[in-house]
């Protein structure tokens, strides 16, 4: 019988005490070994002037206040070696895949496909596939 595979050097002990979060409304528990950083749609172009953020009438100023302290807690995970996962939103270059209600919602200067600041807004196409995911998603 194989052995079960291990750990990425780092990781926390299944055994590890949980660690006492000091929250809001009240302190939780938290086991790190059963746990992941999740970071939602940090992309350029929702919190840079001129991105499409901006073009739906968001005040970038304020969602980019967010940027440091994401910035701060990802480089403390990632030094104690915990998983961290990121996501992005895209569609097909083709928007076979946006559904007409999320095209038209809003009253915006800019569309999703629409060309702008860093391309076609919120497309996944080839580049994407290359590494400009990590461009994208640059400010963390």
């Amino acid at each position: 019988m194989a052995a079960p595979p291990r750990a990425p050097a780092g990781t926390p002990s299944v055994n590890a005490k949980p660690v006492e979060i000091a929250a809001q409304p009240y302190p939780f528990e938290l086991e790190l070994a059963h746990s992941a950083l999740l970071i939602i749609d940090m992309q350029r172009d929702f919190l840079e002037p001129g991105g499409f953020g901006e073009a739906l009438g968001n005040d970038v100023s304020l969602l980019r206040s967010t940027i440091a302290p994401i910035r701060a807690l990802l480089g403390a995970w990632r030094k104690a070696g915990l998983l961290a996962v990121h996501t992005r939103e895209g569609h097909r270059q083709d928007l076979a895949d946006l559904p007409p209600s999320k095209w038209k919602r809003g009253n915006a200067t800019r569309r999703i496909g629409d060309v702008g600041h860093g391309g076609a807004a919120e497309t996944i196409g080839k580049e994407h596939l290359e590494g400009s995911f990590k461009d994208n998603c640059a400010l963390i």
